[in-house]
């Protein structure tokens, strides 16, 4: 024998356990909560039938703050809620107020707090099941990334977009080769920028926005052109399309949203008949060598530089 716990049925578990003014019961023949005034004395010792829902503590509530930051892969608003809770006053409120300057990451945040709270509530409910000799029931866990994923608009980027690819392609640059010499990363830059075309027309640009019309993130590329000359080598176009530059801004990283923009580039591709993607990797942006490999790129070549200066001194 067992009770089905239907979605609406858990809710009113988790708002009897949340509840800090009274106590609540299951009721396992009828299938609902009852608040313990509106039971009798020989009900709630009737421990078939009636059990005591736990109540969900201001500890418990600390310790699911604190593993939801640790899931959290934005690094800017995990520092920061990391800092909320190591504050000792109003920790509750700092961390609430934090999440509310982020729709997304609030919306992380109820959604993690719903699974972690339904999942509590299944563990429980299996102690039951098992200690009165029930069928056991498993918990269930959801997938909420790509719910959050849905929130963003990719779409082609428009002219004001293509103004401002430069400086966001420097930014990007920048934080991926900032180990290097700057002078070294300025030159590295401009060497690879002779591959962008001068008329934005040439650029495919695609643009991640978030509900509210900010740029999140962009990708953006451009058709490998011949030149007179260069065409005689060639039967037929090569078909190649040269991915410059990803960058997602550090406050909407750890949503998926850089493989989302790398899956729109390389579909837009497939659909112009193009044959080949073809980018490169600077510095630490290499660390996205695990998504590249899931879209089934292949690795043809490496770049290494020397430090003359260093290898003088150590010579």
């Amino acid at each position: 024998m067992s009770m089905e716990l239907t979605p609406e049925l858990i809710d009113q578990i988790i708002f009897g356990m949340e509840n800090q003014i009274s106590y609540y019961y299951l009721d396992l023949e009828q299938g609902k909560v009852e608040e313990e005034s509106q039971l009798e004395e020989e009900q709630r010792t009737d421990e078939s039938r009636y059990i005591l829902i736990p109540r969900w503590s201001s500890a418990d509530g600390f310790q699911l703050m604190e593993r939801f930051v640790d899931s959290l892969r934005n690094p800017v608003f995990r520092e920061r809620l990391r800092e909320a809770l190591a504050s000792r006053k109003g920790v509750f409120r700092n961390f609430k107020n934090i999440l509310k300057e982020r729709e997304d990451i609030q919306r992380l945040w109820f959604q993690f707090k719903e699974r972690e709270m339904r999942t509590r509530v299944l563990e429980w409910y299996e102690q039951v099941c098992e200690a009165l000799g029930f069928q056991k029931l498993g918990p269930e866990r959801e997938e909420t990334e790509d719910l959050v994923l849905t929130d963003f608009v990719i779409a082609p980027g428009n002219p004001e977009l293509k103004d401002r690819l430069e400086e966001y392609d420097l930014k990007a640059f920048r934080e991926a080769c900032g180990e290097n010499p700057r002078d070294l990363t300025h030159l590295l830059f401009l060497a690879r920028r002779a591959l962008v075309p001068k008329d934005p027309d040439k650029l495919v640009v695609f643009q991640a926005s978030t509900p509210e019309g900010e740029t999140a993130g962009i990708v953006w590329g451009t058709d490998a052109w011949l030149s007179p000359q260069a065409a005689k080598f060639f039967d037929e176009d090569p078909g190649v399309s040269f991915l410059l530059q990803f960058y997602v801004e550090p406050e909407y990283r750890g949503l998926g949203l850089a493989r989302l923009l790398l899956d729109t580039y390389i579909r837009e591709a497939f659909g112009r008949e193009m044959k080949r993607v073809i980018l490169d990797l600077w510095g630490n942006a290499q660390s996205m060598g695990r998504v590249l490999d899931e879209h089934g790129f292949s690795r043809y070549r490496s770049s290494f530089y020397l430090d003359l200066d260093a290898w003088g001194k150590n010579g």
